[in-house]
């Protein structure tokens, strides 16, 4: 009897033991199943908070489109600048001076004056400072004929002095020539002008 005893106490025990790891195990699983309804919480409160971030309630597109948007926009235009020039006329340029056109000089002037000439020899007894009736006698003692004649001949009266002779005349310094004249720049692809 007391065996009995004994072994009923062993089970009640051993009962009174399982019932109790049972009761932990639902604990535990009570415990996992409260993890899991609080993670559900968690997830379903996030979720509103990203339907709360788009108020729309339409979603939001991504991320890829936005950078899609951003190259579909024009690249910024880059002028290229290309000199305009106009062809300006540049006239000649120059001065007057005096050219000299004929150097001074003395001109002689002429007239006449008559002089005695020796009929036999011919010589211009006037002319040679020789007085004729010398001049005569000398040709009669030497038994030739002596006579004279007087003749005009023509003589140096004196001079006209010519002052040298000048022109105005027109000098080119530079001759009319055409040169570029740089006006500003103009974009070759958008027009622009600065």
């Amino acid at each position: 009897m007391p065996d009995q005893k004994e072994k009923k106490e062993e089970t009640a025990k051993t009962d009174s033991s399982n019932k109790s790891n049972t009761s932990e195990s639902k604990k535990d699983n009570t415990a996992s199943t409260t993890n899991t309804s609080s993670n559900k919480n968690n997830t379903s409160s996030s979720k509103p908070s990203n339907k709360s971030s788009n108020n729309s309630g339409i979603p939001k597109p991504s991320n890829n489109s936005d950078s899609n948007s951003e190259s579909s926009k024009p690249a910024e235009h880059t002028h290229n600048w290309v000199a305009q020039y106009k062809t300006v006329n540049v006239p000649e340029k120059g001065h007057n001076e005096q050219v000299l056109v004929q150097d001074a000089y003395d001109e002689p002037t002429y007239g006449y004056e008559y002089h005695s000439f020796c009929n036999t020899c011919g010589l211009d007894l006037t002319a040679n400072g020789i007085n004729d009736a010398q001049h005569v006698k000398q040709h009669m003692l030497n038994g030739e004929g002596g006579s004279t004649t007087q003749k005009p001949v023509e003589v140096q009266t004196g001079t006209i002095h010519h002052e040298a002779v000048y022109e105005t005349r027109y000098v080119v310094d530079s001759p009319a020539t055409t040169k570029r004249k740089l006006t500003g720049y103009k974009c070759s692809s958008c027009g622009k002008i600065k």
